[in-house]
């Protein structure tokens, strides 16, 4: 069951963000398109998000993450 899920991942290499569009836009097409912001694939590789009480905030993740795919474009 588990790898029928896991077979569904999107890979974050594939999402592009239209980067005329509002933030709040951009930030709803990107979820649109991983579909599962805390599970996905990046080339191949299965990467779970986990948060720490001492580590960064979803926000600051969430932004790179943002920033990193439109660096891409």
């Amino acid at each position: 069951m588990l790898s029928k899920h896991l077979d569904e991942l999107v890979d974050i290499n594939d999402v592009h963000i239209n980067t005329e569009l509002p933030k709040e836009e951009k930030i709803l097409d990107y979820l649109r398109q991983i579909k599962n912001p805390y599970m996905y694939k990046n080339r191949g590789y299965i990467v779970e998000v986990e948060y720490k009480e001492d580590g960064k905030t979803f926000e600051e993740i969430f932004t790179k993450i943002i920033e990193n795919i439109m660096d891409k474009e």
